[in-house]
């Protein structure tokens, strides 16, 4: 039961701001899974990305979070294309 709740902490470049990032985690945010890699948010400063932990906790891979696809500000963005004179 005490390796449960053992935090274990974990330092990385931070993909998005590129500072490091420190965080903690438990073998609790892996014991349930039925597939690894498991994915795990890491909230830094102002922002978040997501990392894939396998069974022993170690980090597989790192991903920064993509914009959503229709956000509000692009939407309303309009494209500006040159037009050529006419004579």
């Amino acid at each position: 039961m005490a390796s449960q709740t053992r935090k274990y902490w974990k330092a990385l470049k931070c993909p998005v701001c590129g500072q490091r990032a420190v965080f903690y985690v438990t073998m609790a945010a892996v014991k349930d899974a039925t597939q690894y890699p498991v994915p795990f948010e890491v909230i830094h400063e102002d922002h978040k990305f997501l990392i894939y932990l396998d069974s022993g906790l170690l980090i597989s891979r790192i991903e920064e979070p993509q914009p959503p696809l229709s956000s509000p500000s692009q939407s309303t963005k309009k494209k500006k294309t040159k037009r050529k004179k006419t004579k």
